[in-house]
């Protein structure tokens, strides 16, 4: 459901997702806009002593303050974040009973990569989780690759197969807002050129680069009319910067 956001719309904002194709520099922008206080990222290192703190025993948490901070940054990031995750993930399934039977029908559906789709399906659900979980009733968790990202990657696996994404979407939590973040097709490509990493280079892709390009962006645009979350577009090429404020404003400032 794509429209301009009301003015009454931000006050309630509690999840938040980005959306993208590759190199539109949905990443960039998450990055730059996960730095404000106010947003508790997918990989925040808050989100993740939040809950560390909240479910480890005493001994655990004493050790944890005693820990030089460069040590604590690795656990965060490797060890802490695995350990938190399975729990997440159980948590989330409970919450939401139909997901493990989706992704499995999105699996047999899928003509590539269908191990990709539960291994991915699986990660947001377990970001998902700590990062809401963590959130201060006053900050608003948000997701890089959420699920509105994923259900266009499941409907680029399925090829020429059909699978109701709207299954999808009905069994997974909808984000207060979705923040689409676009480019023309020619700059996506050269940032994924640039990078040296082109996520399009897939077996069913062929060699044209634009064709495959055009092809997952009408992905986008099917998970974009199926959601039902209100959305709000951004043209990331100019200053990035630019476009982050744009996001706050979206976010907090209305």
């Amino acid at each position: 459901m794509t429209d301009d956001l009301t003015e009454t719309m931000n006050s309630n904002i509690t999840h938040a997702e980005f959306i993208g194709p590759p190199g539109s520099g949905k990443s960039t922008l998450y990055r730059k806009l996960t730095a404000d206080s106010r947003v508790i990222g997918e990989h925040d290192p808050i989100a993740i002593r939040r809950t560390l703190l909240a479910n480890w025993g005493s001994k655990y948490r004493l050790l944890y303050r005693l820990v030089p901070p460069f040590v604590r940054e690795h656990l965060e990031r490797a060890f802490i974040f695995y350990r938190l995750g399975h729990p997440g993930l159980e948590e989330f399934i409970r919450d939401h009973p139909e997901f493990v039977a989706v992704i499995a029908r999105a699996m047999d559906c899928a003509a590539h990569e269908p191990e990709r789709i539960f291994s991915l399906s699986r990660m947001t659900a377990e970001r998902y989780q700590i990062s809401t979980s963590a959130a201060h009733p006053d900050e608003i968790a948000c997701l890089d690759e959420g699920f509105a990202q994923k259900a266009a990657g499941i409907l680029w696996r399925m090829g020429e197969r059909e699978f109701p994404i709207e299954d999808y979407l009905d069994c997974v939590p909808s984000p207060d807002l979705l923040i689409f973040i676009d480019a023309p097709a020619d700059v996506c490509i050269e940032r994924q050129q640039e990078r040296g990493d082109i996520n399009l280079d897939k077996p069913w892709t062929g060699d044209d680069l634009e064709k495959a390009h055009n092809e997952y962006y009408e992905h986008f645009e099917a998970v974009v009319e199926h959601v039902d979350s209100p959305v709000v577009r951004i043209k990331n090429v100019g200053d990035p910067d630019d476009a982050v404020e744009r996001i706050q404003t979206e976010l907090f400032d209305q």
